[in-house]
């Protein structure tokens, strides 16, 4: 008999009334396999012992399932607690940025770029926004202190006009009244319009950007050591720039060419004017209508 014959042979037995042989396959537990080779009880123990749910359907509010998922979001997002003692030792301030995980011993420790970000000094609002933004919110601004809108970026370009830019060191951004430690040497700062990228490549914002020079030293570390950026990000509806003739969409082209912007990438115009700076001096650089941003040099 050919193998054809034979495979014909047994479909036919297998699908006739009369009694035949028919290949049955097994689960490991002994049990009838389905398609996927386990038995239903096998399947629904793999499912970490739940049945499958024959039919998508809307919970209630406030099901367990939803309760479940408020106490694992509560502890995530607790603030770690002062370690409890019973001698008369003061325990230690818990850390703003280190929130419960896991558990008690199980503590996730903030990246060290969200430590300095809330280490640095911080500049107060100037007093035109304290005069905008406090009837409105109905507090003080007192304790407010505005930080950098971007650490450290994923790139900087500094442009000289719209067709030629070099890049800079994005680690040296200072925010709002940050310390800029230079060679010691005659220091200058050229403030800049600078646009921050947003969603799809395009401009979310424009803030002010001071960009450091050690002179005497040779490039390219006579400019690697501080970018000042802050205080504020003005969305592009809102912000009227200085009409210095620079074509912006044509800066943005140049930079996405070859590449990708992505959010947080920070393009800077040419310097708007040069101000020289001493050791011990607080530099106020500010550009209308994109606020005052102060460093201090040490």
């Amino acid at each position: 008999m050919s193998v054809a014959e034979a495979v014909q042979a047994t479909c036919k037995a297998s699908s006739s009334s009369s009694p035949g042989f028919v290949l049955q396959r097994k689960c490991a537990c002994g049990g009838s396999a389905g398609f996927t080779g386990d038995c239903e009880e096998c399947r629904r123990t793999k499912l970490l012992g739940k049945a499958l749910k024959r039919k998508l359907a809307v919970n209630e509010p406030d099901d367990e399932h939803e309760r479940e998922a408020d106490r694992v979001a509560e502890r995530v997002m607790r603030v770690t607690e002062p370690a409890t003692s019973s001698s008369n030792a003061t325990p230690a301030a818990a850390s703003p940025v280190e929130g419960r995980v896991g558990g008690a011993g199980h503590v996730a420790a903030a990246p060290a770029l969200v430590r300095e970000a809330l280490a640095s000094p911080g500049q107060p609002p100037d007093a035109s926004a304290r005069a905008f933004l406090e009837p409105r919110l109905g507090r003080s601004l007192d304790d407010v202190r505005l930080l950098s809108p971007v650490l450290h970026p994923p790139s900087v370009r500094l442009f000289e006009d719209h067709t030629t830019f070099a890049f800079a060191n994005p680690a040296a951004v200072k925010g709002p009244g940050g310390v800029v430690h230079g060679p010691r040497t005659t220091l200058t700062v050229l403030p800049r319009v600078a646009a921050l990228i947003g969603a799809e490549g395009a401009i979310g914002g424009f803030t002010v950007l001071a960009e450091w020079r050690a002179e005497g030293v040779a490039p390219p570390k006579d400019r690697d050591f501080a970018l000042g950026l802050g205080p504020v990000v003005v969305t592009p509806d809102t912000c009227s720039l200085p009409a210095d003739g620079f074509d912006w969409a044509a800066a943005v082209q140049l930079a996405a060419l070859g590449t990708a912007l992505f959010p947080g990438d920070i393009l800077a115009g040419p310097p708007v004017e040069r101000v020289v700076g001493e050791f011990g001096d607080v530099v106020e650089v500010e550009i209308d209508g994109l606020g005052a941003l102060e460093q201090r040099l040490a």
